[in-house]
């Protein structure tokens, strides 16, 4: 098996040898698993709170689902976030931007109506 350790730290409590000591165990760890280290990555003093770690390793990690539905995934995404109509509805309309019409496909969204009788009626459009 290989494998590639990536090491940190962030704050002023932790000094460069924190990066020192988790290198050295990780080294420890794959040669007692019979795993081959590859390549070594450190950040030091570099923030959790973001992906920004200058790194990128392309196909670094299987993926757990195939491309193509990632992608529709994603453009779904995008569609849902300015779905109209949204918060049109006093009542919530679970399902708004997430049903979609069997013949259009269009997004549906909940509204409400009331009748002659003033019984208020509920549904998706």
């Amino acid at each position: 098996m290989r494998g590639v350790i990536y090491a940190r730290y962030s704050s002023d409590n932790q000094r460069e040898e924190s990066i020192e000591g988790q290198l050295r165990e990780c080294k420890e760890y794959a040669e007692k698993n019979d795993i081959q280290i590859i390549g070594t990555y450190t950040d030091r003093a570099l923030s959790a709170k973001t992906d920004n770690r200058d790194i990128v390793q392309p196909n670094g990690i299987p993926a757990i689902v195939p491309q193509d539905l990632f992608d529709r995934v994603q453009e779904r995404m995008k569609e849902n976030k300015k779905a109209p109509a949204r918060h049109k509805a006093e009542d919530d309309y679970l399902l708004t931007t997430k049903l979609f019409c069997g013949k259009c496909q269009s997004m549906m969204v909940g509204e409400s109506g009331t009748s002659h009788t003033k019984e208020v009626h509920r549904y998706y459009k």
